[in-house]
């Protein structure tokens, strides 16, 4: 927990996954560099970014830790991708 913010265990999960530190998390959370929404899931989601990583919130819970650039994901993110939208499909 940061402030009045909570990470679901997915998201804790992606984080430890990343190797991402506290502090990236704190960052994002609380001084983020870009801040926009997008629908998830039929849902508004908050995306916020700084550094290397990007969060997804809805409301105050960290739903899940993303990188910022593309260039970042490794062929497992990306076949979870694709296996996800045609899931959604």
């Amino acid at each position: 927990m940061i402030g009045d913010y909570v990470m679901t265990k997915h998201a804790a999960g992606r984080a430890l996954d990343m190797l991402v530190t506290a502090d990236e998390v704190r960052a994002a959370l609380l001084s983020p560099e870009v801040v926009y929404n997008r629908m998830d899931k039929g849902e508004q989601c908050e995306i916020r970014q700084a550094g290397r990583i990007a969060l997804a919130l809805k409301g105050a819970v960290v739903t899940t830790v993303l990188h910022r650039e593309v260039e970042q994901y490794s062929r497992d993110d990306i076949a979870f991708a694709v296996l996800s939208a045609r899931e959604a499909a």
